[in-house]
Parts: structure tokens; sequence; C-alpha cells
């Protein structure tokens, strides 16, 4: 089954929370991102469409841009599944390039957690089911105080992604 099989039922998660994001922030056009996520598998998926100012190769996206979208929908199954972290070691493997202005989609999920280390799995596939690239990340949890500490960040905003788990 295709990640399009698997979120046409699911509601689309508003984008609120990510309007600073450096991938599917409000501030760029480059990269169009919607988020989703299915409380019965804890899965979490991304619908990505990537423009013309994500090249690399000549009319295809940059391996960056892949990397920086799994990475943040690897970075939504951790805080979706009650795990905030940030990424401490990402592997990214690329299978086939993507063409520019192209929909894919994205898998994300929760493989093992040990201590404060939260182990990610991730899949881009285009919309044929063709596999584009995979990752894992590792994620280090940190706490609410700590990452207020790193910025800005309102106690709304931790409040916000809880009512969406």
């Amino acid at each position: 089954m295709n990640v399009f099989e698997k979120i046409k039922d699911l509601s689309p998660l508003p984008m609120d929370a990510y309007k600073q994001s450096f991938v599917s922030g409000e501030q760029q056009n480059r990269i169009k991102v919607q988020y989703y996520f299915n409380r019965e598998n804890s899965h979490f998926y991304a619908k990505v469409f990537f423009g013309n100012n994500v090249q690399g190769p000549p009319n295809h996206v940059h391996g960056g841009a892949t990397s920086s979208v799994l990475d943040e929908a690897m970075g939504g199954a951790a805080w979706m599944n009650g795990y905030p972290g940030v990424t401490v070691q990402l592997r990214v493997n690329f299978y086939e390039p993507i063409k520019l202005n192209t929909e894919v989609l994205v898998d994300a999920w929760v493989d093992k957690v040990k201590g404060k280390k939260v182990w990610i799995k991730s899949t881009l596939t285009r919309t044929d089911n063709i596999l584009c690239a995979d990752a894992v990340g590792i994620f280090f949890l940190l706490s609410k105080e700590r990452f207020q500490e790193m910025g800005n960040i309102p106690d709304e905003y931790f409040d916000q992604i809880l009512k969406l788990t």
C-alpha cells in the first residue's frame, strides 16, 4: 500500500506549529509540505512538492533538500509520538533522483527508544510508489525547559503539538 492510500482518510495537521521551519515554514517558497499523523499506527506522513528553487543536478532536486525533508518528518514522528528531541545523527540513502516540480510522499516512524535516544526511520517515495530515498535518524530527547533555553519558544507551542497527539 502506498503512502497516498495510507493518508487518504487522515486529516491534514494544522501547519501553524511549523511557520518558522526551514523546510515547511511560510517564509520560503521552495518546498510545499502537508503533514499527517496516524494515531493508530503512530506513523507521521508528509506530502511534499519540490519546486524549481531546490535544484541540484539539472532539473532534479538537490540531495540536501531531500535530506532536510526527511529530517523534519522524522522529527515530526518523534514529537508526535511524545519524544521531543533534536537530530544527533542522520543517514540518508538515495536511490532515484527526484524531478523538480514533483510531489513525493514521506513515511516516518519511531523504530526504537533507548534512554534519551530515539531511532526514527523514514522513506520517501514517488506517487507511483518508487523508493527515492530512505533515512535513519537518531534523536536526542530534550526537556521543554531546554528547548525554551535554546530560543524564544512559548509554552503554547508545546501545548499546540500535544493537542495534536
